[in-house]
């Protein structure tokens, strides 16, 4: 598999053959199913919290219909919302750590479509479907680490998140 496996996931029905074999060829042995689920009115998240990844689905809007598709892609750090470090032996999109720092992401992904500073630094590429949420309250921070993620909206918190809108 390449490293861009979870970009080529995203929009996958959650019943799919290929969502199916990503479980089986990645997640480790008894691993395949979400440690819980947690539904939604228009998504359904599947957390794999010991393995530091949880997968976002939106549910189809009221216009089509269809199995849920894979809209976000979550990796956490230690002990952030009850998960442990992502651990798949599969790497980040984009070159990307989870400890990489603020400038060490701007010089992957060059200068993000959008960044906020409150209630902490968050970095957007929107053309990438990447949103970055730092670790520090201030840009002059020098320990900027790639900290919180959030997929549409969320308060996540310590790593970081791909996303598309599928249904759109």
């Amino acid at each position: 598999m390449t490293t861009d496996i979870f970009i080529g996931l995203i929009g996958t029905p959650l019943d799919s053959d290929l969502f199916r074999e990503h479980l089986s060829k990645n997640h480790p042995p008894g691993q395949q199913e979400p440690d819980e689920i947690k539904a939604f009115p228009d998504t359904t998240f599947h957390n794999y919290h010991s393995l530091g990844i949880s997968y976002s689905f939106d549910l189809p809007p009221a216009n089509k219909t269809g199995a849920p598709r894979l809209a976000a892609i979550h990796f956490y750090n230690d002990g952030t919302s009850g998960y442990k470090r992502y651990k798949l032996k599969l790497a980040l999109p984009y070159g990307l750590e989870l400890s990489a720092t603020g400038k060490a992401i701007v010089e992957v992904l060059g200068e993000p479509s959008n960044k906020t500073k409150f209630p902490k630094c968050c970095i957007v590429y929107s053309e990438k479907g990447v949103q970055v949420d730092l670790a520090a309250k201030d840009w002059e921070d020098p320990l900027y680490v790639a900290a919180a993620l959030d997929g549409w909206g969320g308060n996540w918190a310590m790593g970081w998140t791909i996303h598309k809108r599928p249904h759109l």
